[in-house]
């Protein structure tokens, strides 16, 4: 099929494409990658870690410069995202960012949903290093204090592969529960009472935020976890940067359910509205298309799909 325009999605496989064909195309950015890595050295438990993870940071640094500059255009995931690719690596290519997307319609009866007091969740990927990282903390650090205080609460974690070491020190236990690989999220998070976003390492923006606000569930979120998102702490979400603040966050709604769904509502009227597939679509094709480098205006896209998506 002739296209007029190809998307490289994620970083991934753009060493794959041929030369020839980058400059035509536009590299959709879902991370600043290098950022990972630079929070992964970071976060290292030991300093033998922390050196390895620090030299891929700087190779990260060094290969997401030189393929981002050879597209014609770069569309990242965030305002921050588009300043930081500049800035960081020099770019003059980059379009512009567009808002993450939620299927908000798919998730809304869950709004209706009778809460379940004491059940709380975690929603993403547990094959993917920084929601590993995010879960490891937040059930050593916070939860199993948490519950030899209340033994009746409950802690679902809704992900798929997760790992078996977390899977051996957690599941089953401290009220504990690992779904795996499910074939629809909803069910799981039909009445949780309020979803941890504990995130130390990542980029990009969190689309398990957005459907977490668009079922109507309270969200309680790092500075990171949060990140790339226009959310204001206490007005749409609590934000918590250590164990004493999540601890006491989760207190909170527990105690309050009546302040913890309409700081729902809230997010749902203010953040979600914003970000229906619909508005990300006609985003995206204005920066892809209408602004593209040969101006060919709308027309056939051919999508290179990532080899491993990472959020």
């Amino acid at each position: 099929m002739q296209s007029d325009l190809v998307v490289c999605d994620f970083l991934t496989p753009a060493p794959s494409m041929p030369p020839e064909m980058m400059a035509q195309s536009v590299l959709f950015a879902h991370n600043v990658e290098a950022l990972i890595w630079e929070r992964l050295a970071a976060n290292a438990s030991n300093k033998i870690k922390s050196i390895y993870l620090g030299s891929q940071h700087q190779r990260m640094l060094k290969w997401e410069g030189e393929l981002s500059a050879r597209f014609g255009r770069v569309i990242t995931v965030s305002e921050a995202d588009s300043v930081l690719a500049r800035q960081s690596y020099g770019l003059t290519n980059v379009a512009g960012h567009v808002p993450t997307g939620v299927d908000a319609g798919s998730f809304a009866p869950l709004r209706q949903a009778e809460v379940k007091p004491g059940h709380f969740c975690f929603l993403g990927s547990m094959d993917w290093l920084a929601n590993i990282d995010a879960v490891q903390w937040f059930l050593r650090e916070v939860w199993c204090d948490l519950y030899a205080r209340h033994p009746d609460w409950h802690f679902k974690v809704i992900g798929r592969k997760p790992p078996q070491s977390l899977l051996a020190e957690f599941d089953g236990k401290h009220g504990i529960q690992f779904t795996g690989t499910v074939e629809d999220v909803r069910p799981h998070l039909s009445g949780c009472a309020a979803a941890v976003v504990p995130l130390r390492i990542g980029g990009g923006t969190r689309l398990k935020i957005l459907e977490l606000m668009a079922a109507g569930i309270p969200v309680i979120a790092s500075t990171i976890g949060a990140e790339g998102l226009q959310l204001q702490d206490t007005v749409h979400y609590r934000q918590t940067d250590n164990a004493a603040e999540f601890a006491a966050a989760l207190g909170d709604i527990h105690a309050n359910p009546d302040e913890a769904r309409a700081m729902a509502q809230r997010s749902h009227d203010d953040v979600v509205a914003a970000n229906t597939w619909d508005h990300v679509a006609d985003v995206f094709l204005d920066l892809a298309l209408n602004a593209s480098l040969q101006g060919q205006g709308y027309g056939n896209v051919a999508t290179r799909p990532p080899v491993s998506a990472m959020n």
